[in-house]
């Protein structure tokens, strides 16, 4: 009995050792990504050095519980170190309701460790969370690499933008925005308007092409699923659940038709859509899913790999793990 009882006390001591091993191997093994961008904050600008920048969207990690944290982290881990990109983006719900400080804390350690600039909007769930959203914005802000600004629009955060800069000009805007619990208010839609003149002007008058990043789609997504449904020409992917979109009416994609700037819009939101549908001349982008947390589809599990060119071109990668 004593010899049963020792073989089984092994067994699980081997259990547990290697259990916390395989927990903590989520942050260890790091190696130095390299970026072409070299980020100037002050002037809200990331400067190229390559004639190709390598963009990442992730999004909905809704990181809540120290459980989830170690497959969580494996996950992002996993496909930043397939797509080596020059800057990550998460496109909103980086905590769930229950998020603390100390989760936020452990992601942003995490994050940095690859020392390679990201950026993030908020979600609704980000708005939920334990942890306010001004401590949020203050501790994205405090992080070495992370690119995040609040913004000066009142009762809205994270509206910043940084320009891409190419052999001295800029050769997209990248757009941050908050979509809040609803939808976008007109001041972001005027915002967004002043920020791409003011960025055309700065490059002799000429339009400049941008992105968007945010988290909750808007209804013109809902109009491109439709559409899809009986005409698969329009777009790739999967619209595995209804679109939950903003309910607000800010006009911002009708603002986008009129700049002629945008290029395409990445969010996130419905955890099993990850269509990429083309609705008016616009690239609509649902991003994949990271992490197994709330709900999920394993086979929908991953990111997007946003490449773009000198010439002004661009190409999106589903990048499923």
């Amino acid at each position: 009995m004593k010899e049963k009882l020792g073989i089984i006390g092994s067994v699980l001591a081997a259990a547990i050792f290697f259990g916390v091993f395989y927990f903590f191997s989520g942050f260890w093994n790091f190696t130095k990504m390299g970026s072409c961008l070299k980020v100037s904050a002050q002037e809200q600008a990331l400067v190229s050095s390559e004639e190709e920048m390598k963009i990442l969207q992730l999004t909905d990690v809704q990181f809540e519980s120290y459980l989830e944290q170690s497959a969580v982290f494996r996950s992002i881990k996993g496909v930043v170190k397939n797509t080596d990109p020059d800057l990550i983006v998460f496109t909103g719900d980086v905590l769930h309701n229950g998020g603390r400080a100390g989760h936020l804390d452990a992601f942003i350690d995490f994050m940095d460790k690859f020392q390679t600039p990201w950026a993030v909007v908020l979600g609704n769930h980000d708005y939920k969370a334990d942890v306010s959203v001004e401590e949020q914005c203050e501790k994205y802000e405090d992080s070495e690499y992370c690119i995040f600004r609040r913004g000066t629009l009142d009762d809205s955060y994270g509206n910043y933008y940084y320009n891409l800069i190419k052999d001295g000009r800029i050769a997209y805007s990248l757009i941050f925005m908050d979509s809040g619990l609803n939808g976008f208010t007109e001041a972001q839609v005027a915002w967004y308007e002043e920020t791409l003149r003011a960025a055309e002007a700065e490059n002799g008058g000429e339009t400049v092409p941008s992105f968007a990043f945010y988290h909750i789609p808007t209804v013109e997504t809902a109009y491109a699923a439709a559409l899809y449904e009986n005409d698969e020409r329009i777009g790739t992917g999967r619209i595995g659940e209804d679109v939950n979109m903003q309910t607000t009416d800010s006009r911002f994609f009708d603002t986008l038709l009129e700049l002629g700037s945008t290029r395409a819009v990445f969010y996130g939101h419905d955890h099993v859509n990850d269509a990429i549908l083309n609705y008016k001349g616009i690239q609509l982008c649902y991003g994949v899913k990271t992490g197994r947390t709330s709900y999920y589809d394993e086979a929908l599990q991953g990111g997007n790999l946003i490449t773009v060119y000198a010439s002004g071109g661009f190409s999106v990668e589903r990048i499923l793990i």
